[in-house]
């Protein structure tokens, strides 16, 4: 069954993010996660990730990356060459995850900006100083 939204890591970082979302979300068929491992080549992922594309060149896939620069960021823009659906997010993390689940599988790079906003505000640092009282801004 094709996914809509494939997350790739080194190692098991993909793999325990998406078990750590459906804890919150519960099961979903909208996601797979594939692990990029020491004794395999970037041809491997790369058949990896063609396998959960499926045969369908017509529907979105969103690829979610941990690391801009990394193999499996490579091997997601190398597919994108061969699959003009595919639009690729680096930076996985799990209220990534959790928020993309909530919209529709669109190509529709405002949606993708939005996501990608949104993912980069839940990063914050909270000191010592923070009071109890401290309103958090949404």
């Amino acid at each position: 069954m094709k996914k809509d939204i494939i997350l790739i890591s080194h190692g098991n970082m993909s793999v325990e993010t998406l078990k750590s979302a459906e804890m919150i979300l519960g099961k979903t068929e909208r996601f797979s996660a594939i692990g990029f491992y020491d004794n395999e080549s970037p041809e491997i992922l790369e058949d990896k990730i063609a396998k959960e594309i499926g045969c369908s060149l017509q529907s979105p896939v969103w690829i979610i990356v941990d690391l801009f620069g990394g193999t499996p960021f490579n091997v997601a823009l190398k597919l994108k060459q061969y699959y003009s659906n595919i639009e690729i997010i680096t930076g996985l993390s799990l209220g990534l995850v959790i928020e993309s689940s909530f919209y529709p599988m669109i190509l529709d790079h405002q949606l993708l900006y939005h996501l990608v906003d949104t993912a980069r505000q839940s990063i914050q640092y909270v000191s010592a100083e923070s009071s109890d009282d401290d309103e958090v801004e949404s």
